[in-house]
This record gives structure tokens, C-alpha cells and sequence, in this order.
């Protein structure tokens, strides 16, 4: 197991309250990261979940990665996903991070740096917000 694999496994274990939380409140109670509910967390991080896909597959190209405004593509894909219902937003970070693994299988030789921002970091970043948010449900 390379350690990208072990600390992507490790951080994504901190957000497991995720699937254990009810629809209802994934789907009502903001709050929970930069006033988006428990639904838009998900599906925020099934997101990044596939950015880090494109970046590996695109560095295992050995391709330059272009320049992204990360705020804008929050913006844009909090947008698109909004009507998502909380089971939509699970099903989708779950199937998310299943394309990640593979990657990670297909792009073993990747260094952390290439995987830590867009995944054990942010998982630990929201992890402490849902457990702030499940702290206040």
C-alpha cells in the first residue's frame, strides 16, 4: 500500500458520520460547512473526489495540470448538484471515491503531493465541520 493509499483511507474514515446521518437532516439543517447542508458536503466532496482523479490520471500522463479557480468550481458545482437528494449526493461521493481508489491502483508511483489537497487534507477539513454540525443537530 503506498502511503497516499493509507492516508487517503485513514482521513476518509474521519467523515464516516456521513452515511450514518438522516435524509432529513442531510437535507435541511445548514450549517455544516460554509452554511451548505450535509446533502452539499457530500456531494462537494465527491467532487474533489473526481478532480483528483483528472489530476492523476492527467499528471500519469505526464501532463502539465492546468490552472483552476477552485472557488469557482465550487460555486458551479454546488449549482449543479443542488436539486441532489441526500441519497443522490451519497450514492454519488461513495461511487466518487471508488473512482478514486482506482486510480490510485492505476497511479501508484504518484507522489502525496499529488493527492493531498484534493483528498486526505480535504477530508479532515470537512470531517471537522460535520462533527460540529452533528455536534449542533
Amino acid at each position: 500500500m503506498t502511503v497516499a493509499r493509507q492516508r487517503i483511507d485513514e482521513s476518509w474514515q474521519e467523515p464516516s458520520p456521513l452515511p450514518s446521518v438522516s435524509p432529513t437532516a442531510a437535507s435541511k439543517k445548514r450549517g455544516a460547512c460554509r452554511r451548505m447542508v450535509i446533502k452539499d458536503v457530500m456531494a462537494h466532496v465527491a467532487f474533489w473526489d473526481d478532480r483528483a482523479v483528472l489530476v492523476a490520471d492527467t499528471l500519469g500522463a505526464g501532463q502539465e495540470i492546468e490552472p483552476f479557480d477552485w472557488e469557482e468550481a465550487n460555486t458551479q458545482e454546488a449549482a449543479l448538484r443542488a436539486t441532489w437528494t441526500a441519497e443522490e449526493s451519497r450514492r454519488e461521493m461513495h461511487a466518487a471515491h471508488e473512482r478514486l481508489l482506482e486510480a490510485l491502483d492505476r497511479h501508484p508511483d504518484l507522489p502525496d503531493e499529488a493527492w493531498k489537497e484534493n483528498t486526505f487534507e480535504h477530508y479532515t477539513e470537512h470531517a471537522e465541520d460535520i462533527r460540529a454540525w452533528l455536534d449542533n443537530a
